[in-house]
């Protein structure tokens, strides 16, 4: 990931606005959504979806289970993401 990158990555978890972003980079802001869609499309996991909302914004990244290949989200506040997978093989593995 570039220096550039990653600064837009920050801006983005951080909760930048779009329009924002642009603003900073002196982009138009059509720019920089596709400049975004094309990191997210590449990268999910560092690119999270973020909902509108007030305060408390809820970040979460999207996953693939790799034993069946549902996909979920996991908040980023989970610590362990190394070996991912869905709720239903974890709860199919503790029993």
């Amino acid at each position: 990931m570039t220096s550039s990158t990653k600064i837009l990555n920050e801006m983005w978890i951080a909760g930048y606005t779009v329009s924002k972003i642009a603003e900073i980079y002196g982009v138009k802001e059509a720019t920089m959504r596709k400049r975004i869609q094309v990191h997210r499309e590449n990268n999910p996991a560092m690119w999270p979806r973020r909902h509108k909302g007030k305060k408390n914004k809820l970040y979460y990244r999207d996953y693939q289970c790799r034993k069946c290949e549902l996909k979920f989200a996991v908040d980023l506040d989970f610590k362990d993401q190394e070996d991912i997978c869905c709720p239903v093989c974890w709860e199919s593995v503790g029993s």
